[in-house]
């Protein structure tokens, strides 16, 4: 009797220990996730776009320019065409990363209180212990989401500002040359 009252119980305190490894490992996750959030929030406050306003008022100031006082063949001069084209692209492209940043700024808050939620969870053995492990990568996905937005921001902020400023000149070359 007293062996099977032994198996029992070692039985009984593998079994918890086990969930608590898994517990650790859990939380271990969410202090990675965490760590990214907090990089991604730092990447998105080191991005410069206070200018980016700016950069689309003097492109559509540019673009009415040149519509109201060029007289040239615009629809046989190619390269000046494309590069006009490009040149409103700017405009086009810091709008659409205006309307991603915003989702990332309401994002990463969210994201944060919902780690803080879980870990709470997790750390107090609130809800499905089973569940756990379909809980952190949900949120794991959405960090990764979060990642791969900021990175797409970045880039079209980057592109958007290469265009402007190699362009720039050349329209400022080209308004030089109109007829006020």
């Amino acid at each position: 009797m007293k062996q099977i009252f032994f198996a029992v119980l070692t039985l009984g305190i593998t079994l918890v220990s086990c969930k608590d490894q898994e517990i650790e490992k859990h939380l271990s996750t969410l202090d990675e996730l965490e760590t990214s959030v907090d990089e991604i929030s730092a990447r998105m406050d080191a991005i410069k776009d206070d200018s980016n306003g700016i950069m689309i008022a003097i492109v559509r100031n540019d673009l009415t320019n040149i519509q109201k006082h060029y007289t040239g063949p615009d629809t046989t001069n190619i390269a000046l065409g494309t590069m006009l084209t490009n040149y409103k692209s700017v405009r086009k492209i810091i709008a659409g990363a205006a309307k991603n940043k915003q989702k990332i700024d309401k994002a990463i808050p969210e994201e944060r209180e919902q780690l803080s939620k879980l870990r709470h969870d997790i750390a107090e053995g609130v809800n499905d212990r089973e569940a756990y492990g379909q809980f952190v990568l949900t949120e794991k996905t959405n960090v990764a989401q979060l990642d791969t937005m900021s990175l797409l921001y970045e880039r079209s902020i980057n592109k958007s500002r290469n265009l402007y400023y190699t362009l720039k000149p050349k329209v400022d070359s080209l308004i030089s040359t109109l007829e006020f």
